[in-house]
């Protein structure tokens, strides 16, 4: 098993996604924390752990200036992510759920395939095929998990091959 298979299975993951339609929109964030009671008697929140896509972070700093008035959008400017800082768990928006482009650490990558070696599928999609492309790049770092990471893309890429495909 070489680092070079497990480079190659996730650039065609990559593909397939992108070949597909699915292109992940940058990790957003809000800087700053916010918190401002509503009159329900909810509580409009977000700190910096929150993810976004681009629209949600919008309409989400476009409730903000409302409420607190135009300084809030020099206070709280929509940042993304580091690229490079890997998460423990696959990036989704806080607010629509949508896959977000991201890195993922150690713990992150074993979680994940501890995830689809338990409930394994019988297809793919796209949105999957760049999860498991993102496995995959964190996996090159670990022997262990390399192994399994090839195994994961193997399974992935014969669904492909097969046409056991969704959207």
């Amino acid at each position: 098993m070489s680092d070079t298979e497990l480079t190659a299975a996730a650039r065609q993951l990559d593909a397939f996604a992108a070949a597909h339609g699915f292109e992940a929109e940058p990790a957003l964030y809000i800087t700053g924390e916010v918190r401002i009671p509503l009159h329900n008697g909810e509580t409009l929140y977000s700190d910096a752990a929150h993810l976004y896509c681009a629209a949600c972070a919008d309409r989400f700093l476009k409730m903000v200036v409302t409420l607190k008035g135009p300084e809030a959008e020099r206070d709280h400017p929509i940042c993304p992510t580091d690229p490079g800082t890997g998460e423990d768990v696959p990036a989704h928006c806080v607010t629509c759920g949508e896959t977000l482009d991201h890195s993922l650490t150690r713990e992150g990558c074993a979680g994940e395939i501890v995830h689809y070696e338990d409930t394994p599928s019988a297809d793919i999609s796209p949105q999957e095929a760049f999860a498991i492309a993102r496995v995959l790049d964190a996996a090159i770092w670990d022997d262990g998990l390399s192994t399994r990471g090839l195994t994961l893309a193997r399974a992935a890429l014969a669904h492909i091959a097969c046409g056991r495909v969704r959207s």
